[in-house]
C-alpha cells in the first residue's frame, strides 16, 4: 500500500464521519502521528550491504 492510499482511506473516514469536514492536511497529520506512535509502513525493504530491514511506503509514481 502506498502512503497516499492510506491518507486517502483516513481522509474518507474523516469525511464520512464528520459530515464533510475532513481534509488532506488532517489525514496527513493523523498518519504522521500514527507513524510516530510506531505504525510501520507495509513494505519491508532489506539493505543488501548492512543486512538490516526498514519499512517503507511504496513509491508514489506509477510504473506501468
Amino acid at each position: 500500500m502506498k502512503r497516499s492510499e492510506m491518507l486517502e482511506i483516513i481522509n474518507d473516514i474523516i469525511f464520512y464521519n464528520n459530515a464533510g469536514f475532513g481534509s488532506d492536511k488532517l489525514a496527513n497529520e493523523i498518519l504522521s502521528e500514527l507513524e510516530l506512535k510506531g505504525m510501520k509502513p507495509p513494505v519491508k525493504k532489506r539493505c543488501p550491504v548492512l543486512l538490516t530491514d526498514a519499512y517503507v511506503w511504496e513509491p508514489e509514481e506509477n510504473n506501468g
